[in-house]
């Protein structure tokens, strides 16, 4: 294996371990164990759902070999 090829999928397998951190936190905060009042819950969870987004789409590449990153 090249070490591209090697550092793509280190730098993928660090951004699912960051997923798999944040899918923990929106558990904990939407089983009511953050001590948050609500507005600020339902406004943590939108901007986690949209990092969570951000991540898989920054992933999603590095895990293909179709799509070259310059």
């Amino acid at each position: 294996m090249s070490d591209r090829a090697q550092e793509q999928r280190t730098l993928y397998a660090n951004l699912m371990e960051e997923v798999k951190a944040r899918f923990d936190v929106v558990n904990h905060v939407s089983n009511g164990r953050s001590g948050l009042a609500v507005p600020f819950v339902r406004e943590f969870l939108y901007l986690q759902t949209r990092f969570l987004c951000e991540l898989v789409a920054l992933a999603c590449p590095r895990r293909t070999r179709r799509y070259r990153l310059t």
